[in-house]
């Protein structure tokens, strides 16, 4: 009787056993044979297993875990431009076309593009809160083909629209800038890329081939002309204590440049490396000079991003040098 008790304690403990171990394997505490990596080291005989932590760290097996290891993909944020410091890149809550420029008053931003579906350039209205449009009014008119940087001054959003054909030029349009009625309409001769309202009245304009600057005076006169030094090609202009500020490109990198309203000298060059979204420099769009901010618009598309811009020291008259405060 003994000898059968035994045995069949025997028995039972072998089963309990294995109850345990099945138990354990389910909860991960011991690994399955069949769950092993095949790419496991072997251990050798005679040697008992070492955590990582056990093993010898040296530059060359650092280094290779290093190398083995999967890095994450950031994406690279649109920094980069001399003395400025991105804050806020917030997305417009519409799809646009080709971006032609970026203005902003009160409540409100204006973006101008060109719809292909409308063979037209489009002004939107945007809201400065939401980032929702507000208004948008269609600008059909005949033998335009592009769209170009806009500002507003004078209650009036001035638009540069391209002549095609043989008409070849700029139509500037004066939009009212509550209601999006053309309330003004200028013919210019040139080419123009953009424009900038002065604070005297007067409308600024710069070629697409960076050739020229002209001014248009408050009485409607003729524009004069005027030389352009620097080597750049503008997108959109903005005025800022008097001065203007262009964003643009020199053929190397994106440049923010500053530039006396009356001998249009360069006053300040500020480089940027910083790429949007296809890739081209984000001084290669919008624009737009606050208080205290630097607004960049950099292409246009689905949902395009709005990038703020601060000084990184001091305050925007230290970026953005004014005439004005020279004087």
């Amino acid at each position: 009787m003994r000898l059968k008790s035994f045995i069949i304690t025997i028995v039972a403990l072998f089963v309990l056993a294995n109850v345990i171990v099945a138990a354990m394997r389910r909860c991960g505490v011991v690994p399955d044979a069949a769950n092993v990596p095949d790419d496991a080291h072997p251990v050798a005989a005679g040697a008992s297993p070492t955590s990582p932590l056990e093993t010898p760290l040296t530059p060359e097996s650092a280094a290779a875990v290093l190398s083995s290891a999967p890095l994450p993909t950031v994406a690279r944020p649109p920094a980069g431009i001399e003395g400025l410091h991105l804050q806020l890149s917030r997305p417009l809550m519409f799809d646009i076309g080709a971006l032609g420029g970026l203005a902003a008053e009160g409540e409100h931003l204006y973006v101008a593009a060109w719809d292909d579906g409308a063979g037209a350039a489009v002004l939107y209205q945007v809201d400065r809160a939401s980032y929702g449009i507000a208004q948008v009014r269609a600008l059909a008119e005949e033998g335009t083909i592009s769209v170009g940087g806009i500002d507003v001054g004078g209650g009036l959003v001035w638009v540069p629209l391209t002549r095609g054909g043989d008409s070849a030029g700029t139509l500037l349009v004066g939009v009212d800038a509550r209601t999006l009625e053309v309330r003004e309409r200028r013919e210019a001769a040139r080419d123009i890329a953009a424009v900038a309202a002065g604070g005297d009245g007067s409308l600024y304009g710069v070629t697409r081939d960076g050739a020229l600057w002209l001014v248009w005076p408050s009485d409607d006169g003729p524009a004069r002309e005027a030389a352009a030094v620097g080597g750049a090609r503008y997108t959109d202009l903005a005025e800022a204590g008097g001065s203007l500020v262009a964003v643009g490109t020199d053929g190397v990198s994106g440049v923010v440049d500053v530039i006396d309203p009356q001998g249009f000298t360069l006053l300040a060059r500020h480089h940027g490396v910083a790429e949007g979204a296809d890739g081209a420099w984000v001084t290669s769009g919008g624009l737009e000079v606050t208080d205290e901010a630097v607004l960049l618009l950099p292409e246009g598309g689905a949902r395009p991003s709005l990038l703020t811009y601060v000084p990184e020291a001091g305050d925007l008259d230290a970026f953005a040098p004014s005439v004005e405060g020279g004087k």
